[in-house]
């Protein structure tokens, strides 16, 4: 996968680009898949992975995350 490509972790910005190449594929793929065709034109699933990737740091930053036990 891609996590063999990503760079070192040394520091919190590198932490968000571990977390986007493990993860961004697999979104990618998901909302590829669930994509409704209408939306196509408009959304593509680019825009949905970027979203998600925006919100979660976003919310994060903000104390709005919790690691699950």
């Amino acid at each position: 996968g891609r996590l063999a490509h990503a760079p070192p972790v040394r520091g919190t910005a590198d932490a968000a680009t571990l977390l986007y190449f493990r993860y961004a594929d697999q979104l990618r793929s998901l909302a590829a898949a669930r994509l409704a065709p209408d939306l196509g034109p408009r959304v593509d699933a680019d825009d949905i992975v970027q979203s998600v990737f925006r919100t979660f740091f976003r919310r994060a930053a903000l104390g709005q995350f919790e690691v699950p036990d």
